[in-house]
């Protein structure tokens, strides 16, 4: 038995992009399709039997015709090669009605032998092998409250357990959740979908080695290996600059044994400038003599500044803004923090391309709120944005 596993593709308008004026297509979005061709011709090439996404395909929860329109491209590609398509439903696929963004996708899939949505728990059999699959379900569909979804995941993970300790086949594990030793992705954009001290987490215990084969897990987006058979893929491309240093790829696996295939996804990088200094246009002179030796042009870049307020008239940044713009592929703004010398008080300047999400964070911290408060305040708060920034 050979198969891929990837997860997490999010595909969808982003705003580290900019337009193809070629396409008419949003050139992130691009970037991210990009890797998962690569994915799939990996896979003809190894001429696997099986392709499993584990979910979230859509960066937004009712995506634009055009987006369903370049994944499905890529959907008919693995089917025309003969082979078959498992594709998870995640919890970013989910809308607020019964449904979800692949519903069109299960009502065809009857038709097509090869092709599988998972909205429910399944196992698939093969020869040698068995695949258990746990998407994330739609509370709608079945009814469940939000407090009992993790009894509902907990009961069928350990019905899987006792089904495949059964058998001597290999078995395989697919699933969209985080487990108690994932490490959260600092995804901005995600707000608290990656929040790891939401009640979903289900605990590693629960994974016996002598029953399980590997474990492999979408959900989380920092790529990471729990122990050596339980494992989160990660996403297949940076969503934003909390990914900056995660590592991305997928999943090889055959006859037992896997390998993480890293691609060569667009590079974040965050440019610190510290002005906070006797002589600020010193260090700013220094800063752009280093910048110029940096290859950026395949590099996403965002400028972040720290000065005191009384040295804020003495620099322009016009300069180091238009050549970031002309060198990197693309740049996203500045994010000037100015500290007053008399006491701790902190305000910001932002361009309009920068998070707002993060921004609001920050704000958060300077609010006298008591600490119960914090957090569902940051919660509804990050929707908001997140939501807004989606339309």
């Amino acid at each position: 038995m050979k198969g891929i596993f990837c997860t997490d593709p999010h595909i969808g308008r982003y705003k580290y992009g900019k337009i193809n004026e070629k396409t008419g297509n949003d050139s992130r979005t691009e970037d991210v399709l990009k890797n998962f061709d690569t994915i799939i011709d990996f896979a003809i090439n190894k001429k696997v039997q099986v392709f499993i996404v584990g979910g979230d395909f859509y960066h937004v929860k009712k995506p634009q015709d055009i987006y369903k329109k370049l994944l499905t491209k890529r959907f008919e590609k693995i089917l025309d090669a003969k082979i078959e398509l498992i594709l998870l439903v995640g919890n970013h696929d989910q809308g607020k009605t019964a449904a979800h963004n692949l519903s069109e996708a299960f009502e065809f899939s009857s038709q097509i032998p090869l092709l599988n949505i998972i909205e429910t728990p399944e196992v698939h059999e093969f020869d040698d092998a068995e695949f258990y699959l746990l998407p994330y379900v739609n509370h709608f569909d079945l009814n469940l409250s939000k407090e009992f979804f993790p009894k509902f995941q907990l009961e069928h993970i350990r019905k899987f357990a006792k089904r495949a300790a059964k058998n001597d086949k290999l078995h395989y594990f697919f699933g969209h959740f985080a487990t108690s030793l994932s490490k959260s992705a600092n995804s901005f954009d995600l707000g608290s979908l990656t929040d790891l001290e939401s009640s979903e987490i289900v605990d590693i215990k629960e994974f016996d080695k002598k029953i399980w084969t590997k474990v492999f897990l979408g959900h989380i987006h920092k790529h990471q290996e729990m122990n050596d058979f339980c494992k989160h893929a990660g996403s297949i491309g940076r969503v934003d600059f909390g990914e900056e240093l995660d590592e991305k790829g997928f999943y090889y696996f055959e006859d037992g044994k896997d390998k993480f295939i890293e691609l060569e996804d667009k590079k974040f990088k965050t440019l610190d400038l510290n002005l906070f200094v006797d002589d600020p246009r010193k260090a700013m002179e220094k800063f752009c003599d280093e910048i110029q030796d940096s290859d950026l042009k395949e590099t996403i870049t965002r400028l972040r500044v720290k000065i005191k307020t009384k040295d804020r008239h003495l620099i322009k940044f016009d300069g180091i803004e238009k050549y970031l713009r002309e060198e990197s592929w693309n740049f996203i703004g500045k994010n000037i923090t100015e500290i007053q010398d008399d006491r701790e008080n902190i305000t910001l300047e932002t361009s309009e391309d920068l998070n707002y999400v993060n921004i609001f964070n920050d704000y958060i911290k300077k609010l006298s709120l008591h600490e119960s408060l914090i957090k569902p305040v940051k919660e509804e708060g990050e929707k908001v944005l997140i939501e807004s920034m989606e339309i």
